[in-house]
């Protein structure tokens, strides 16, 4: 059913029939075909995008987000991921394993986290069996 203006809709659905018709009020001048808010064709090439925009930020392909951000808030949320995985970077590599746990929002960046962890027990411990093992040593003979 096309309708050829509002009062030709049946009462039901807020006076829109079904939810397809709903998107056929006629706006304007009954003679010419309905008008839609937006073109569905661009609804489900934004939401792609937004979808390509959110994995590229995840997989931290920087260039591939600023390239996909469109709106002001999009942008800002590229440079927030930015700022944040150099932080979490820095942290990491610092050793302040509280301060990047506090920025880790994926299961692979605490991941990363913990194997870092390890590591660093391991060195420690790794260290003190060397500091051990040197006190044990008898000092050479003169």
């Amino acid at each position: 059913m096309t309708p050829k203006s509002n009062d030709d809709l049946p009462a039901d659905f807020g006076g829109c029939g079904t939810a397809a018709e709903a998107a056929c009020f006629v706006v304007g001048d009954p003679k010419e075909p309905p008008v839609f808010p937006v073109d569905p064709h661009q609804v489900v090439l934004d939401s792609k995008r937004r979808f390509r925009l959110g994995a590229a930020i995840r997989c931290y392909d920087w260039v591939a987000a600023v390239e996909l951000a469109r709106s002001e808030q999009e942008r800002q949320d590229v440079k927030d991921s930015m700022s944040r995985v150099a932080w979490l970077e820095t942290y990491i590599q610092r050793g302040d394993f509280a301060a990047a746990s506090k920025l880790a929002i994926t299961l692979s960046e605490m991941q990363r986290i913990e194997q870092h962890m390890a590591a660093a027990v391991e060195v420690e411990r790794m260290v003190g069996w060397l500091r051990d093992a040197e006190l044990a040593v008898p000092p050479p003979p003169n």
